[in-house]
């Protein structure tokens, strides 16, 4: 089975951490989003747009939410 992820046109760091403030409290910093590898960011950003969508009309299939995306002391 091949992974599928969501991608934007432009995987940049802003966009990345914007997507993640739909999705959950508990945020990185830019400064922490930017240190991560292209990958690092790309699960990121699937993860957080799957929790959008779920959310929003429940078709999206969810995944678990990277441990690395957690802030440090935050939740959820």
């Amino acid at each position: 089975m091949r992974l599928t992820v969501y991608e934007p046109e432009n995987l940049a760091p802003q966009v990345v951490r914007d997507v993640m403030t739909l999705a959950a409290s508990d945020v990185p910093d830019l400064g922490v989003v930017r240190a991560w590898t292209r990958n690092e960011q790309l699960l990121a950003y699937d993860w957080a747009m799957r929790e959008h969508l779920a959310a929003s009309d429940g078709l999206a299939r969810r995944r678990e939410r990277p441990a690395f995306t957690r802030a440090p002391g935050g939740g959820r």
